[in-house]
């Protein structure tokens, strides 16, 4: 088929617009690929096949694992930019827990509770 040449120069821009619209799918603030914004670790202490977090800074993904640094030592480093973020860990794809060195809890709405995470 021959299309047209404005049809022929649409076509490639479409394939860059999608390609950036399927970056964001992450929530503002939270920026996976890039060492940009505020470094700020996760840790998580107990013996567990695999610790992850789960905030609104990752769109509540059961995926981000932390590393495993032996003895029960779970960590990670995320880059936020300012502002309020609410996260819990996530043991052995089952238990969800907020953080026991967190600061500050609220109420998730579901009879949980989620750490909260204030950045300035």
């Amino acid at each position: 088929m021959v299309f047209p040449q404005s049809i022929r120069t649409i076509i490639p821009l479409l394939g860059i617009i999608l390609s950036f619209a399927s970056i964001g799918c992450h929530s503002v603030g939270y920026n996976p690929q890039q060492e940009t914004g505020i470094p700020v670790t996760f840790t998580f202490h107990g013996h567990y096949q695999s610790v992850c977090i789960s905030g609104d800074f990752n769109d509540w993904s059961r995926n981000q694992c932390l590393s495993h640094d032996g003895d029960g030592y779970w960590s990670t480093r995320v880059f936020l930019y300012p502002g309020k973020y609410r996260y819990g860990f996530l043991l052995d794809g089952k238990t969800r827990v907020p953080d026991p060195q967190g600061l500050i809890e609220e109420d998730d709405g579901f009879g949980n509770k989620n750490s909260v995470l204030i950045l300035e």
